[in-house]
């Protein structure tokens, strides 16, 4: 015979299944960590703490449609820029990690162009150097 199971263990066995975080916010808590460890590392701390970022994970699909673009990885809205509390990185689901990682330093450079300028500054000439700076210190080694 097996043994009896009390209401009270089953609900805290179904509490405690509940509690296991999915796929999405395991991604979420990276983000989150590469954002902090890169803002230190190759930042200088010059954009947003990760407290006033807000991150998100779209579906690859939803990246095309919206900008008409098949291969869109992440964007980024920067709320100092655009004088709001927050501001926003959304990455596809569908990237794998060294996509994310590199989706996450490019939007991490637009923070810090559009920051700077005090609007959105686009793919133009100061994020370009940016990037480049980027890729001097060795911010790509490892995801490339």
């Amino acid at each position: 015979m097996a043994p009896r199971v009390h209401r009270r263990e089953e609900a805290e066995g179904q509490f405690l299944r509940k509690m296991r975080p999915t796929m999405d916010e395991l991604l979420l808590i990276d983000l989150r960590r590469w954002y902090s460890m890169f803002r230190k590392r190759y930042f200088g701390n010059s954009i947003p703490p990760v407290n006033f970022v807000v991150f998100g994970l779209v579906p690859g699909k939803v990246m095309t449609n919206v900008f008409n673009s098949r291969d869109c990885l992440g964007f980024a809205i920067n709320g100092v820029a655009q004088n709001v509390a927050a501001s926003v990185i959304v990455v596809s689901k569908e990237s794998n990690w060294k996509e994310r990682v590199i989706t996450l330093l490019h939007e991490m450079a637009h923070l810090k162009i559009d920051q700077k300028f005090g609007r959105n500054m686009g793919h133009g000439k100061y994020w370009r150097l940016e990037m480049r700076r980027l890729a001097q210190i060795g911010a790509f080694d490892r995801y490339l």
